[in-house]
């Protein structure tokens, strides 16, 4: 397999990962974006522990949608995630979409559609505008430099 050959294999599964987000994501309350993984998911709960003097979070997540280009199953009844890093969990409005994770796909997106690989048509802009409520800053519990 060529190098152009595995750039555009790449590039096809997250176009497709991105559709499938797409296709999906309105079927979840929840977006949860840890320093690892990204999430979509009916039920959160994030837990702040502090264990030697170091603070970390448990989130307790089911009904869960998994970001991840190389699962074959993205779909996963519950998922548990223990990060010292920041986590992210934004509640869906009614009618609203979540925004696009920044994992480089809205660029390999407009890129495709730039060259033709996808239509305008399925390009979406991020609605997510609005500003967050502080329970949704009680949600992510307290904010640490990570």
């Amino acid at each position: 397999m060529s190098a152009e050959e595995l750039e555009n294999y790449e590039t096809d599964a997250q176009l497709a990962l991105y559709r499938e987000y797409r296709d999906v994501m309105s079927l979840f309350t929840h977006a949860v974006d840890t320093d690892r993984r990204f999430y979509l998911a009916n039920h959160v709960e994030v837990i702040p522990r502090v264990s030697d003097g170091t603070v970390y979070f448990e989130v307790l997540m089911s009904d869960v949608w998994v970001w991840d280009v190389f699962r074959t199953n993205r779909f996963v009844k519950t998922v548990r995630v223990l990060s010292t890093h920041d986590v992210n969990v934004e509640e869906r409005l009614p009618n609203q979409e979540f925004s696009i994770p920044d994992m480089g796909v809205r660029t390999l997106f407009d890129a495709a559609e730039n060259t033709g690989m996808v239509s305008e048509a399925e390009h979406r802009p991020e609605s997510n505008t609005q500003p967050q409520d502080a329970s949704d800053a009680r949600r992510r519990g307290p904010e640490t430099d990570g």
